[in-house]
């Protein structure tokens, strides 16, 4: 299959609807918008690279032009075509593109990010084919942008559950100002096809759960109250807020809650203490943080002076005993 070169014209036409639906961060006044001989920006295996506008293949965050395409050449999830992206500070020099790891195909995937630029969203139905394959999930990623061109991905959630007789073509993503995700897409149940909007219950989903904690007792011993403070960032799908902790404190003794908490050591050892956080959100995520904890034999101090004790044995009026006067 020939392979297709990307010109900067293609990404520009694609980027106005996207920046305008997103409301994003205004381009800077040195980018690129026009040239008679437009950069590459990358080669692709896929033919048409981009089937429909609304797929939204691009857009303007975190100081960098960012393109997203198909690639034919490549082999993802078993099948041909994964979803690569790459970025520009300057719409001029582009970096080495990178593949999301997904599958993709056609018309069944778009691109968006949110209005403050921090994320990057797709979805996307993981068909061999377009509009070929039932039974398969309508999937939904996330994935934080950085300046420097990189992007973490957050594992995938499921949208809309795989039927047997069902396919999910034709989908588009969107986020309003609210921070809330629309989705739309085509139903085909067993040929009758009808096109159906669908969007999350309530704000974007939170990064992951995480949890760690601080022993503050550098070298505790037998006794000894040892101070144990605890924190924990993302989760709470929702907009939800708070967290429970629950401590493990590896010594047989009943767990504790709160976030900070004190435990004593009565014996030596080395004890493994494990913090249990659980946030708000609906569904609820948990996150474990562990820590060995040595604990030393508490030792009386040798700086203590000796003190000696002499007890008198006379008493009066006993028998053998004598009274010097």
């Amino acid at each position: 299959m020939r392979r297709n070169s990307l010109s900067l014209t293609l990404l520009f036409v694609t980027l106005a609807l996207s920046l305008f639906a997103a409301a994003e961060v205004a381009r800077p006044a040195n980018a690129v918008t026009s040239n008679a001989n437009p950069p590459k920006i990358a080669t692709t295996g896929d033919a048409s690279v981009y089937h429909s506008s609304y797929q939204s293949p691009g857009f303007y965050a975190q100081t960098r032009y960012w393109v997203f395409y198909e690639d034919s050449s490549f082999t993802c999830e078993h099948q041909i075509g994964c979803l690569y992206y790459t970025s520009s500070p300057d719409g001029t020099t582009w970096a080495t593109p990178d593949s999301v790891g997904i599958h993709v195909t056609d018309n069944d995937w778009s691109v968006v990010t949110d209005r403050t630029g921090t994320f990057a969203y797709y979805v996307r139905y993981n068909e061999t084919s377009f509009d070929s394959t039932s039974n398969q999930a309508l999937v939904f990623g996330k994935g934080l942008l950085s300046p420097s061109g990189a992007i973490s991905w957050q594992p995938e959630h499921v949208v809309l559950s795989p039927g047997s007789s069902l396919k999910f073509p034709n989908d588009v993503i969107g986020v309003d100002s609210n921070g809330q995700v629309w989705v739309g897409y085509q139903q085909d149940n067993a040929g009758t096809k009808t096109p159906h909007i669908i969007h999350s219950n309530d704000t974007l989903t939170p990064s992951p759960l995480f949890t760690s904690f601080i022993v503050n007792a550098s070298d505790p011993v037998t006794l000894q109250t040892v101070m144990f403070n605890a924190t924990a960032t993302g989760g709470n799908w929702g907009g939800r807020s708070g967290y429970a902790f629950s401590w493990n404190f590896g010594d047989g003794s009943a767990p504790v809650t709160g976030q900070n908490v004190t435990h004593p050591y009565t014996l030596p050892g080395n004890y493994t203490v494990t913090l249990t956080t659980s946030d708000n959100g609906n569904p609820q995520q948990t996150a474990t943080a562990t820590e060995t904890i040595p604990v030393q034999l508490l030792i009386p101090s040798t700086n203590t002076p000796p003190t000696l004790q002499v007890l008198s044995d006379w008493q009066p009026g006993v028998a053998g005993h004598q009274h010097l006067g």
